[in-house]
């Protein structure tokens, strides 16, 4: 269990990732370990020509891109999540 001040601090950080994921122009995004689209920037909402989080929230690259590209794409996803290496 988080202690008061611990707890602040994570809704500081929260609230600091949230801001700069909404006012960034770079193409930020964070995914689960199913590979599913969790906390972005409104960049890649724009990428993908939608304008709710909601329709990005929990997708996955193979709802937006061709087989080709979306399979390399998970394959190094997951193997950056079982070495913790960068893709």
């Amino acid at each position: 269990m988080l202690t008061p001040r611990g707890e602040a601090a994570l809704v500081e950080t929260s609230a600091l990732l949230e801001t700069l994921l909404q006012n960034t122009t770079d193409k930020i995004y964070f995914k689960d370990r199913q590979s599913r689209f969790v906390h972005f920037s409104r960049e890649m909402l724009e990428t993908f020509h939608l304008t709710q989080p909601d329709e990005l929230k929990g997708r996955t690259d193979v709802e937006f891109f061709s087989e080709e590209h979306a399979r390399p794409a998970f394959e190094a996803e997951q193997e950056s999540i079982r070495t913790g290496n960068p893709v």
